[in-house]
């Protein structure tokens, strides 16, 4: 869990307590009238900054989610792949990006397997709710 540390308006995240603890130390020598707080910083505070580093593709797909739940062929149809191979490539590039900055993807995005009216199967993709507000800032949707 990471700790986010606010010193005179400068905001520093702390990836471990031992890291805290050491900034903590240096807070005390320094003078008594300085203010420095800390607070919890949430696990995905970090993944609008990640979501800025997208390639046009990805932003598109995640632009669609963060507008709401879409199957794998609505996905295919805006994004003009003709298979799950090309959108499995784009969710799979999306993904190793996540993974190198500490996240995973099932913080971000859920896939849930269904059937249609001719018992056709489907995947519906949703963004989870908690990172929805993170993509939308590195997205620029705000």
């Amino acid at each position: 869990m990471a700790y986010k540390v606010t010193y005179k308006g400068l905001e520093v995240v702390c990836e471990t307590a031992d890291e805290l603890d050491a900034l903590a130390e240096r807070g005390k020598e320094r003078r008594r009238d300085d203010v420095l707080t800390y607070e919890m910083a949430s696990p995905l505070s970090a993944l609008a900054s990640v979501v800025k580093t997208f390639r046009s593709s990805q932003k598109k797909l995640l632009r669609l989610l963060v507008e709401g739940g879409r199957t794998d062929k609505e996905l295919r149809d805006a994004l003009g792949l003709e298979s799950n191979k090309g959108l499995a490539g784009i969710f799979a590039g999306i993904s190793k990006r996540l993974v190198k900055a500490k996240f995973d993807a099932e913080m971000v995005w859920q896939k849930e397997t269904r059937r249609d009216g001719n018992e056709q199967r489907l995947y519906y993709y949703t963004l989870i709710a908690d990172a929805a507000p993170h993509v939308r800032k590195g997205l620029g949707m705000n």
